[in-house]
């Protein structure tokens, strides 16, 4: 390789720097030739032994200038090698025996220009120009193409759609347009904006980048990725919109990395990405805040006309002494039941009440509903147990906590028709308190998952108001946390709320 000139004797830069190599087996050619080039503002490096040229750094390299006779390798079979790395790179072959057929051969592998020895030297810079202005071209069309096609693509974002049918159509518009062999979205949820699972259908699985990113922030699952060199490559995206992130689109493939090209498609795609789910969840909330309006103005008087009749029945049916024992249960069954439909819109209504915090500790919590939920189990062969290795304290509404708890624990049983075991089960992740509700019943698919937080949404109850999971999420959501679930047909569900925890003493809350 030739010298580096002298720094003193460098002349300013173009706007872009191009770097073009040079390679000739006659040393003084290529010195005249390597400073005429740096002269006009490119950064040049100069070889004559064509094999020691292919050990140049490829990623970089935008022309190449090419001796065509030269012993051990050709020039064309040069540029084609350095081609094959550098798909980009156009070049400019020197000759002294042009014909007709190395024309065209030269042509196809995509030499942009020919001179023919001898050529004046300012040839030499008009054919790098034109070289460069060339390659500049073809990466503008390329771009312009990868556009449309992606704006084409992402118009299919824009159409009415659930969340989860939205991820799992981005996830594959995303591997398509970087021509990526997996890719998931892991959507940001809750008011803490960690990240969830993605659901079902992505092109995946990408299991253990996944399992390391759930519960985290967008930033910080991409500050947290490990890339293995030999490995698959790996490419995480924020799904950011007005710094408001919506999720990370993780792509992986295995071989090269992505391309500039395919960068620049994904840019593009993950704005429209963040438009769309920002977009949707807009929409959602703001039904959500229809619903509960109306139920807000109609709950209140339900509940209290509903009360007054209730306690009346109950009243006389502990009066009914002597009438038949069946009769009197049913009676009393049904006002139970339209009591726990009460309770329920009250504390649907409620959960954007004030809260009443105080310290609670969840492993005291967890053991109280345990044996609450034993006791609702009745005849069933259903065991309640409690995991809580360490006592965690969060400041919290007890009774809120509480009602939430108990309504997934409820939800639990009467999802294990056969019996089974609810598993509640207590640990921290970092500021973060997690409880885990865990059953082993006939779990859930995930059109039923994506809806289970829905008001009036039921699955599976004929008597059910449909606001338990309704009543779960304002619950947790209202002491800064969030809840998730996952679950398995046949396997059973699972249930985690996150919830902030209590300062520890002498920090500010």
């Amino acid at each position: 390789m030739l010298p580096e000139p002298n720094p003193t004797t460098q002349h300013p830069p173009p706007e872009r720097l191009v770097k073009v190599l040079v390679v000739d087996d006659e040393y003084a050619i290529v010195a005249v030739e390597t400073e005429v080039l740096r002269s006009a503002g490119y950064v040049v490096v100069g070889h004559t032994d064509p094999e020691r040229a292919l050990d140049e750094p490829a990623d970089d390299l935008d022309v190449v200038v090419t001796d065509y006779r030269m012993p051990k390798l050709d020039g064309l079979e040069l540029f084609r090698r350095l081609r094959r790395r550098q798909p980009r790179v156009v070049g400019v072959l020197v000759t002294g025996f042009g014909n007709l057929e190395l024309v065209q051969t030269a042509m196809r592998l995509g030499v942009s220009g020919i001179l023919l020895k001898p050529f004046p030297l300012e040839r030499l810079t008009a054919a790098v120009a034109r070289a460069v202005q060339q390659r500049r071209l073809t990466e503008e069309n390329h771009r312009l193409a990868a556009i449309l096609e992606v704006h084409a693509a992402a118009q299919n974002l824009n159409q009415p759609r659930s969340r989860h049918d939205l991820i799992v159509l981005l996830a594959r518009l995303a591997a398509e347009s970087a021509h990526a062999d997996r890719a998931c979205v892991l959507p940001a949820d809750g008011p803490q904006g960690v990240l969830a699972r993605p659901p079902d259908g992505t092109l995946g699985p990408l299991p253990e980048q996944i399992d390391a990113l759930v519960g985290l922030t967008a930033a910080e699952a991409i500050a947290s990725l490990v890339y293995v060199s030999g490995g698959p490559v790996v490419l995480a995206l924020p799904l950011r919109l007005q710094s408001q992130d919506e999720g990370v689109l993780l792509l992986e493939r295995d071989g090269e990395p992505f391309g500039p090209i395919e960068l620049e498609r994904l840019s593009l795609l993950i704005n429209q990405g963040a438009l769309a789910l920002a977009s949707l969840r807009l929409f959602e909330g703001r039904l959500r805040e229809e619903k509960l309006a109306v139920v807000g103005q109609m709950a209140g008087a339900i509940c209290q006309r509903l009360r007054e009749p209730v306690a009346r029945i109950h009243g006389a049916v502990d009066e009914l002494n002597g009438t038949d024992h069946d009769y009197v249960e049913m009676i009393r069954g049904q006002t139970e039941r339209l009591e726990t439909m009460c309770h329920e819109l009250s504390d649907f209504v409620a959960g954007g009440d004030e809260n009443r915090l105080v310290p609670v500790s969840l492993g005291d919590l967890l053991a109280a509903r345990a044996r609450e939920g034993e006791l609702t189990a009745g005849a069933r062969p259903v065991e309640v147990v409690v995991d809580a290795p360490c006592d965690v304290v969060v400041n919290a509404d007890e009774r809120k906590l509480g009602r939430a708890l108990q309504n997934l624990i409820k939800n639990a049983i009467e999802a294990m028709p056969r019996g089974g075991t609810v598993a509640l089960r207590l640990h921290v992740e970092g500021a973060l308190a997690v409880i885990e509700v865990a059953d082993t019943g006939m779990g859930m698919p995930p059109e039923v998952t994506e809806r289970v937080f829905e008001p009036f949404f039921t699955h599976g109850k004929v008597n059910g108001t449909g606001l338990g999971g309704a009543v779960v999420q304002g619950a947790v959501r209202a002491h800064g946390g969030d809840v998730e679930v996952h679950s398995v047909v046949g396997q059973g569900t699972v249930f985690r709320l996150r919830l902030p925890l209590a300062p520890a003493a002498g920090q500010a809350a």
